[in-house]
């Protein structure tokens, strides 16, 4: 009976780990991004205008943090379809 107590607690607790982990990859996007609007003030393109695919693909070229948010658009901009 004590072997099958413990397999159960493991079992629990391997799954409240699973269910953690699921919940923190459902939630990416919001951890991801940490500063609205930064890529369209670098790229300098006005507030409510769309930032052209061209522009997006040249500077997801560039190093540092702006090619990091750009790739973070271009891959956000494929899950919206």
């Amino acid at each position: 009976m004590s072997l099958l107590g413990t397999t159960y607690e493991r079992r629990r607790r391997v799954s409240d780990e699973q269910d953690v982990k699921a919940e923190g990859r459902r939630r990416w996007i919001s951890r991801a991004i940490k500063r609205k609007g930064a890529l369209r003030r670098t790229l300098g393109v006005k507030k409510g205008e769309t930032i052209s695919a061209s522009a997006l693909a040249a500077a997801a070229k560039q190093k540092g943090k702006t090619g990091q948010r750009a790739r973070l658009a271009q891959t956000l901009r494929k899950l919206n379809r």
